[in-house]
């Protein structure tokens, strides 16, 4: 195809995105990569096509942790589309779902969920409210809730996108994989366990069938189903489902993903409830630095990770080691969240204890008066 050069750059493209689905990153890359300098050498500046081979390329910057390297590939995108096709165009509200997601991945929940409110209103207003384009939005704004706590909401917009995609897709198809996923976090978030293993256990051969044993998306189900064992106590059905999740993470994504620091975590919890401390530790503190590198020492997933180790310090009684874990933990979330935000309540706690356990007494006052204030506060809205 060398006199075919556009023709060259779709088939590269195509082939690009069928490696992305099955999780091959590294074999993607190089030919999303041509394709777009391809489209780029050959088209205007700002030719859809354009806008389709930055997408294609900012999608595996992404799903590999390069937030930084994405973000401009995908507002540029955004960019060529609007000024091409018009804000109201359905290509518009797909690059708007692109960018939530990215803000989702590095903690920006109001800027995610503004993309996501216009992209939405541009999919039902093209599409209508039944479109499978409108079900990956609702997900994505499922996923905003769920991360800032408002389970009821983030349901709502789970069962409608799965009562979208059974329908237009059938019972089976991977596409439903994901929603029914987020559908068992939020039943294990309200204590319907075995509701949340029945789910993730008709997720995992759906997509074993769909994209193979070893692709992200079987790894992100194992890992849900890992936690859900692992808040039900059953920490040895929990443990071999991590590290599968783990050893397939490690594999596709490189050692220095996200995703990798969250089973490393996840295996950090189970060590410590049944008493492996060295090994949680070891387990913590990988995941800390990776999370620092990938993400910036300010992250909410940084100071989560913080509070998990600083609870194994607890039961160690080592209070020099947890009171410095703990005060960038409440210093983070501060500045994340404010100081009268529910959140906090536990955070003051947890560093009031340290700094008894320390003998400083007042210190441990003033900070346990902060707690009961923010939840008098909580218990005065109910």
């Amino acid at each position: 195809f060398e006199g075919q050069p556009l023709v060259k750059a779709r088939l590269m493209a195509t082939m690009g995105d069928v490696y992305t689905k099955l999780g091959l990153f590294e074999e993607a890359r190089p030919l999303l990569d041509e394709g777009l300098a391809i489209r780029e050498t050959e088209l205007s500046p700002d030719d859809p096509d354009v806008a389709a081979g930055l997408t294609g390329v900012a999608f595996v910057l992404k799903s590999t942790g390069d937030y930084e390297g994405a973000l401009p590939l995908y507002e540029r995108a955004l960019a060529i589309r609007e000024k091409t096709l018009g804000r109201e165009h359905p290509d518009v509200a797909a690059s708007l779902s692109n960018l939530a997601s990215l803000h989702s991945d590095i903690g920006d929940f109001t800027g995610a969920r503004e993309r996501l409110e216009r992209g939405l209103a541009i999919q039902e207003k093209n599409l209508g409210p039944d479109h499978t384009e409108v079900a990956t939005i609702l997900l994505g704004l499922a996923r905003v809730d769920l991360a800032i706590g408002d389970l009821a909401a983030a349901r709502s917009w789970i069962e409608r996108a799965i009562a979208i995609r059974e329908r237009e897709l059938g019972p089976d198809h991977p596409d439903l994989a994901l929603p029914l996923g987020n559908l068992a976090i939020v039943l294990a978030q309200t204590d319907d366990l075995p509701g949340a293993v029945r789910l993730l256990e008709r997720v995992i051969p759906i997509e074993e069938e769909a994209f193979g044993p070893d692709h992200p998306r079987v790894a992100l189900t194992l890992h849900n189903l890992a936690n859900v064992h692992g808040m039900a106590g059953d920490y040895e059905e929990a443990r071999p489902l991590e590290e599968r999740a783990l050893a397939i993470r490690q594999k596709a994504l490189g050692p220095d993903h996200p995703r990798v620091a969250q089973c490393l975590i996840g295996l950090g919890i189970f060590g410590r409830e049944t008493g492996d401390y060295a090994v949680a530790r070891s387990h913590f503190e990988s995941a800390q630095a990776i999370l620092e590198g990938a993400l910036g020492p300010d992250h909410s997933s940084v100071a989560l990770c913080m509070v998990n180790l600083a609870e194994l310090l607890f039961l160690t009684e080592d209070w020099q080691d947890a009171r410095p874990l703990m005060e960038r933990v409440v210093a983070i979330r501060e500045e994340l969240y404010g100081p009268e935000h529910s959140y906090m309540a536990n955070d003051y706690e947890k560093l009031a204890r340290v700094l008894r356990e320390l003998g400083e007494e007042q210190e441990a006052k003033k900070l346990e008066a902060r707690a009961n204030a923010i939840r008098e506060k909580e218990e005065a809205a109910e």
